[in-house]
């Protein structure tokens, strides 16, 4: 190559949590010029930055969800403290009349008081929590349903905590969801879970044998 030529683009890169991503190469750091590959010539030494566009709500997520939460610092997974900057949620129920644990009839399904958790990112550990401390596998409750999900061929699927599930009732247009009692993870007490109701977004806790839809969501 000879100064004044024009340059192949590279490869386009990746980077965690903006896969399809990509809005292509610029001049400067501060991405305010963009490289044009078909007239653009070089003189000297360059270096080219990369421009990653977030996802916006709505967006299919990595799962082959819907973006419905993201943050700009990003919040802890609480089971193993990464840092995630998206939830998406599955786009159908994983169940329309589905207890929260066991079976009528059968003893509830007791875990730690750390399932108790409500905030955004302790959904997953509140789900494993909850799996954990029921024996009864047989049944697919609402925590076994959504780890049991494998859209978009991903493993990490959950059911969401209190915080998350009104994150994901404030995008209910995104889903088409209008009504129904949705279950969260976080437990109340020995007999009772949150759940949100998505026609007024009322969340009210309610006994774990009554029967509520399940939606799975992710992180990343």
């Amino acid at each position: 190559m000879t100064s004044g030529d024009t340059i192949t683009a590279p490869a386009v890169p990746t980077k965690t949590g903006y896969d399809g991503k990509f809005d292509g190469w610029y001049q400067e750091a501060t991405l305010t010029n963009d490289w044009d590959f078909a007239s653009d010539t070089v003189t000297s030494d360059i270096t080219l930055y990369a421009k990653w566009r977030p996802y916006a709500l709505g967006d299919d997520g990595q799962g082959g969800g819907k973006i419905f939460y993201r943050s700009e610092t990003g919040f802890t997974i609480t089971d193993n403290n990464s840092t995630a900057y998206y939830l998406e949620a599955a786009t159908s129920d994983q169940g329309t009349s589905i207890r929260w644990s066991t079976a009528e009839g059968l003893p509830y399904a007791v875990v730690s008081n750390d399932a108790n958790a409500t905030a955004i990112g302790t959904g997953r550990k509140n789900t494993a929590l909850i799996i954990a401390g029921d024996p009864f596998t047989t049944y697919n409750h609402a925590a076994l349903l959504c780890k049991n999900y494998t859209g978009g061929s991903k493993t990490d699927w959950f059911l969401p905590s209190k915080d998350e599930l009104n994150e994901l009732y404030k995008q209910r247009s995104i889903f088409g969801i209008t009504s129904g009692y949705y279950w969260s993870s976080s437990q109340d007490s020995h007999d009772e879970a949150w759940t949100q109701y998505f026609g007024s977004g009322s969340q009210h806790n309610h006994n774990k044998n009554n029967h509520g839809s399940v939606r799975a969501v992710r992180a990343f």
